[in-house]
């Protein structure tokens, strides 16, 4: 009987209510701005892959062919303009004459090979497909009997929103140069 007079009190004040909603909105507000920021961290860490993984394959592939040239054709390269045109002189592996083009086709590097300069035939871009070529510069470098190429990319990425671009510079001496 003593229990019907004194009512448990059950429920929350509205003083209650409103520290409980500010602090979960507080709270949720804090999670989703986490999220956001890991979500562009991410993007940017795929940028920077993608810009990198295009600048390895770019430059490792012209390094190579630049010091394994016979020489450097002059006359079908454009040295010092931005986009740049490289054409190389060189043999294949079975010893045959071989002509190497880098010339830029829209906004990717594209290889050319073939006999000679007149039947070149594109390979291929040599970007990744999420990264563009915003620039390349070759420089003809003369020391003598040795002659080198200075090489200037500037590869540009984007993902949603978040654009990228990187700076990689090169100077190759041709080995049959010298």
């Amino acid at each position: 009987m003593h229990k019907l007079f004194f009512k448990t009190r059950s429920g929350f004040s509205l003083l209650e209510v409103l520290i409980y909603v500010t602090l979960f909105s507080f709270i949720s507000a804090m999670t989703l701005n986490i999220m956001f920021q890991t979500v562009s961290a991410f993007n940017n860490l795929r940028i920077s892959r993608d810009i990198n993984d295009s600048s390895v394959k770019i430059m490792e592939r012209l390094t190579r062919d630049i010091k394994s040239a016979t020489s450097i054709d002059q006359v079908n390269s454009n040295f010092n303009a931005s986009p740049g045109q490289l054409t190389l002189q060189t043999v294949n592996k079975a010893g045959v004459a071989l002509t190497v083009q880098y010339a830029m086709v829209g906004d990717a590097l594209h290889l050319f090979e073939g006999a000679d300069p007149g039947s070149l035939v594109d390979q291929g871009s040599l970007l990744s497909s999420q990264t563009s070529v915003s620039g390349v510069l070759f420089n003809f470098i003369s020391m003598g009997s040795a002659e080198a190429i200075k090489i200037d990319l500037h590869i540009t990425a984007s993902r949603g929103k978040i654009t990228d671009t990187d700076h990689f510079y090169d100077t190759v001496i041709a080995r049959g140069s010298y």
